[in-house]
This record gives C-alpha cells, structure tokens and sequence, in this order.
C-alpha cells in the first residue's frame, strides 16, 4: 500500500508536527521497543504517529492496530498483535492484519499500477532481550495478496540498541517468497536513530528496496534508496 501511505503521511504530518512537547526520556528497557518486535502495549496504553499507526493495549498480552488516515484514503486495515509467551528474556507474539483497498483501480494517485487492492497477513515473532541494552527479533509468516491474488512466506529480522533511556539505533531487514512464481523479493533494509522526549518519539534514517517516484504522464522513476522519517507518541 505504499503509494497511499504516502499520502496518508502527508497528511498526517500537518496535524503531528506542532503538537510535540519535550520532556524526560522514557526508554527504560527493550520491553518498551514495538516497532518489529513481539513485545505489545501495556493495558491502556496508546501509540500514533507519522507511519506508525494507531495501537491500543486492550490487556499487558494484546495490542489492536488500525491506521485511521489510511481509512480515510478508502484503505480499512485492522490488525492485532497478541503475546503468546512472555518470559523475563525473551517473548514470542502471533500478529495478524486485514486491509482492503476500496479507491478506485484506475486511481493511481492512490494505488501503484500492480500494487494489490488488499491482503491477509499472519506471522510470529520472536524478540530476545540481551542485558537490557540490546534486542533481537526475528519473524516469519504467510500473507494472501488480494487482486491480483498471491500467496506470500514473509519473514525478517529486527537488531535494536538502547544506547541511552532517550537514544536508539534500530537496524531492519525484510522480505518475501511468491510460493507460486518461487520468486525471492527485493529485500527491505532500514537503518534509523530515534530519539525519545518522554511521550514524543521521532526517527531519521536510510532504506533500501524498490521505491518508485510518480511523475504524471511518465514511467515511475524507480530508486533504491528512500529516507525514513517517522515521529509517534506513547502514552
């Protein structure tokens, strides 16, 4: 869904950007780290930013995620993350996502020319907590792509390193298995620093896959390398 994230990005930077207030850094372990792991929300608890969607911790064990602008685009997604185990050095969570696409196919101000209109998506994830400093994840799952229809083994890895309570390098890596072309992906890597004011995150960095830039009435300029910048808030 990446053309309409985009715009779903531009619109919601308008309403996040003016709103954050520092204060006291709040990293206080690699059990507060949600991006890529399988670690979920405390009971009560909610996370929104920029590309970071909407995430709510109905109990300590599940987490229900939506991205409201994308619905706004005409895109309803839901999802959720569930912890299945929970010891003191590592966890292991089940997550599961929806999203359908109701935009218009010939729309590609919201839709890639053979970006899917929707998919299913399961996966577990595994996250190891080394001396409170270091986490490791590792994921692996199945997702049903929905017009045109395919039938995806996805699976990657997250390294994150808690330099300080307010200091984090984050290293990402993913990709996908067509299980009936056998065609390997391009694989995804990011790489970001992201700094914490109490409640207000943000991230700046690098990825590298296969990003196209749209020009109106010319072939997609496909580039390998995309910035990343993302800013959420926990409370």
């Amino acid at each position: 869904m990446g053309q309409r994230m985009r715009w779903a990005s531009a619109l919601a930077v308008v309403c996040l950007l003016g709103t954050a207030s520092p204060g006291l850094a709040s990293w206080n372990g690699p059990s507060q780290l949600f991006h890529g792991t399988a670690h979920t929300l405390e009971q009560g608890e909610v996370m929104i930013g920029l590309f970071t969607p909407l995430a709510y911790g109905v109990n300590d064990s599940l987490t229900i995620v939506t991205h409201p602008i994308m619905t706004l685009l005409l895109t309803p997604n839901a999802g959720f993350r569930w912890r299945m185990l929970d010891r003191e050095v590592f966890d292991v969570s089940l997550s599961m996502e929806a999203v359908r696409s109701f935009a218009s196919e010939d729309n590609d101000l919201f839709r890639e020319a053979e970006e899917p209109l929707g998919h299913f998506a399961s996966g577990v994830t595994m996250t190891v907590d080394i001396k409170h400093r270091v986490s490791l994840s590792v994921m692996a799952g199945y997702q049903r792509d929905l017009e045109p229809n395919a039938d995806l083994a996805t699976f990657g890895g997250t390294a994150n390193w808690l330099m300080g309570p307010s200091h984090l390098l984050t290293l990402q890596g993913s990709s996908r298995w067509n299980l009936g072309t056998n065609e390997l992906g391009t694989p995804n890597v990011t790489l970001f620093y992201a700094h914490s004011w109490d409640a207000f995150r943000a991230a700046v960095g690098l990825a590298y896959g296969t990003f196209s830039i749209f020009r109106k009435g010319s072939t997609p300029l496909e580039v390998p390398i995309w910035p990343v910048l993302d800013i959420w808030w926990r409370f």
